[in-house]
């Protein structure tokens, strides 16, 4: 039997269950908005922030789990805002995505303090959202056409939720605007150390703006995304005896998605000019605009490296963006 090694999806929602099994009291509950601070009686907020949680487990099982290479991901988060294409990204393959960054991506979502983005998940509010779905349980009056964007950090513990953006849309059909991004409100375990942290507003608008990017990405025309089963050999007679035992059965893991790129349309390289360079560098990959007969087509261009193999790297950071770009999505 083969095991697979474990993701951070699957470490995420084994913290959740986990959460769900113990008693907690956290401390207040905080909202940012317009940076007031509103606290909640505590056995009331631990039980909301409990329902949440269950919600947060509901929307994760059906979700679909794709892994991201990094060195892709910083070229979509460094994409210049007037590239994004607002009506693209509302084309969601899938009800609710759960983007797993291969290489986590460091953010300065409090000013001041960095920490690192390692998931992201999208979709249709009443699909992908907890909070949202809490507060339709609530029979709470809610919009049916907003998206959702939740972001994952390293630095979350067991009761502690993502953070959440809420994006609106016009009449027509789901069309994003960038003057709806809305902040939501955080959950964290304990907001005591913080009492009023200046959040980094500009930082929302990056992530909902990678979120886009990378459903474009997705919908490229030249993008295929395949599927990868996860499961380990043998899994079923493992648990009949891990059951008779007296112990929990191994849960099956989530199959995940990755993205694969024909590059049938390359850049246009000047190999005599990079040939005479003192120096390697990076080029960030790009969206391509292609008119054809059935009308505008989009493709994504990978990103590649510059110069030759035997000279120096122009800034460190493009080497790592180098090794991050040989990754390949398999376990």
């Amino acid at each position: 039997m083969t095991k697979q090694r474990q993701v951070y999806f699957d470490h995420l929602v084994s913290r959740y269950k986990t959460a769900l099994q113990k008693p907690h009291r956290p401390d207040i509950q905080t909202s940012y908005a317009d940076g007031k601070v509103q606290v909640m009686d505590n056995n009331a907020y631990r039980t909301t922030k409990r329902d949440i949680i269950g919600h947060t487990l509901q929307v994760l099982d059906k979700s679909k789990l794709f892994l991201l290479n990094g060195a892709v991901v910083d070229d979509l988060y460094h994409m210049p805002p007037e590239y994004t294409d607002y009506e693209t990204a509302t084309r969601l393959p899938f009800p609710v995505m759960f983007f797993e960054l291969m290489d986590p991506l460091e953010v300065e979502r409090i000013h001041g303090e960095k920490t690192r983005l390692t998931a992201m998940m999208v979709g249709k509010s009443i699909d992908a959202d907890p909070f949202y779905r809490w507060a339709i349980a609530q029979h709470a009056e809610m919009s049916g056409k907003t998206f959702s964007f939740l972001f994952f950090y390293d630095t979350m513990k067991e009761f502690d939720l993502p953070d959440n953006v809420i994006c609106g849309s016009d009449k027509l059909h789901l069309v994003f605007r960038p003057e709806e991004f809305a902040n939501g409100t955080l959950f964290e375990t304990n907001m005591l150390t913080r009492p009023n942290p200046p959040m980094n507003v500009n930082f929302y608008s990056g992530m909902t703006g990678l979120c886009l990017n990378t459903i474009s990405y997705i919908n490229a025309h030249n993008v295929t995304v395949r599927r990868e089963d996860r499961q380990n050999g043998g899994l079923s007679g493992i648990n009949a005896r891990r059951i008779r035992h007296g112990k929990k059965p191994l849960p099956n893991l989530k199959p995940y998605y990755w993205i694969d790129v024909r590059q049938s349309e390359a850049r246009e390289r000047n190999r005599e000019e990079e040939s005479k360079m003192e120096y390697r560098e990076w080029v960030r990959g790009a969206f391509h605009r292609y008119h054809t007969r059935a009308g505008i087509v989009r493709h994504w261009v990978q990103p590649y490296i510059r110069g030759p193999e035997d000279k120096p790297w122009k800034e460190n950071r493009y080497r790592i963006l180098a090794d991050m770009l040989q990754k390949g999505p398999r376990l």
